[in-house]
């Protein structure tokens, strides 16, 4: 499956900037995106930026062998536009994307391509590990970065007498952000105590392999962030609480999903699991259960946007 992009990069031409010019890939407008960097289902595309900017890299040790160097990536810094080149946020360390409004989103890689254009960084696809903020990128939760130009790490090799030395690569990229449709789980949601009413975490919805999986990416218990799953009893065992998976195996069947299952990480018990969405996407109500669904505990999530 390709996507072609030709619409808003035709647009894009005219409102470059001169570094963005100077930079541009010697590529059709209508350059597609390959397959493996396609963004899970249930996902639309909700802005696309182009990023003008640098590639910082740091001459240091290189993990191939005692007494090497070379180039390694510290952090991109660029600016990121819209169609007419207004300013719409910048990109920095994380990778983290950070609108004018000032919500962000930090993204971790999932598949990279190379460029068709040889002298260019690849492109990639990327899940948002977190975001932050109630404006822009506050419900992202995939990103693309396509159609780059430039970036590469220097062709000269670097030695020790070079070491922490800086070296900063022109390039250009486009940026696709994508966001949950409302009529899927997939997205960031609020997670509250069934019994005490109170917020609990922040809890990411995600597809993988045709099911939907759930992790935790924040917690509102004091000292959540040294915890680990002691309870648990499979391979989840001792695994630091943020960023745990408690969703698991999660399928469409009908109007509701289920077939998979939920772990509560305060005792470590797994239940079975079912849930849907009410108030036009707005809540996920979910119940865990052994045996049959009357038997069992419910939870109501608030949708993050």
């Amino acid at each position: 499956m390709l996507v072609a992009l030709t619409g808003w990069l035709l647009a894009a031409t005219a409102g470059r900037t001169c570094a963005a010019d100077a930079a541009a890939p010697a590529l059709p407008a209508d350059a597609a995106v390959p397959a493996n960097l396609a963004v899970p289902s249930g996902q639309v595309l909700a802005l696309i930026a182009r990023g003008v900017g640098e590639q910082i890299y740091e001459c240091a040790a290189s993990k191939d062998g005692a007494g090497l160097f070379s180039w390694t990536l510290k952090a991109p810094q660029a600016r990121l536009l819209d169609a007419s080149g207004n300013t719409l946020g910048k990109h920095y360390a994380g990778p983290t994307w950070e609108a004018i409004d000032g919500s962000k989103v930090v993204g971790e890689v999932v598949s990279k391509s190379e460029s068709p254009d040889p002298a260019a960084i690849p492109w990639l696809l990327l899940r948002a590990k977190s975001t932050s903020g109630t404006g822009t990128f506050a419900s992202i939760a995939s990103i693309q970065r396509v159609h780059t130009a430039g970036g590469k790490a220097p062709a000269t090799p670097c030695d020790s007498t070079q070491s922490g030395k800086e070296a900063r690569v022109p390039y250009s990229a486009d940026y696709l952000f994508y966001a949950a449709q409302s009529g899927t789980p997939i997205g960031t949601w609020k997670t509250f105590d069934d019994k005490t009413g109170n917020a609990r975490a922040i809890v990411q919805i995600y597809e993988q392999d045709g099911k939907l999986f759930g992790r935790i990416e924040q917690s509102f218990t004091p000292g959540a962030e040294h915890r680990v799953c002691a309870p648990c009893t499979d391979e989840r065992k001792d695994k630091p609480i943020i960023g745990l998976v408690i969703i698991r195996n999660m399928k469409l069947d009908g109007g509701e999903y289920g077939s998979g299952d939920i772990l509560d990480p305060d005792s470590g018990s797994v239940y079975r699991c079912k849930m849907h969405l009410e108030q036009n996407g707005a809540r996920l109500v979910l119940r865990g259960y052994i045996g049959i669904s009357l038997l069992g505990r419910s939870q109501t999530w608030q949708r993050q946007s």
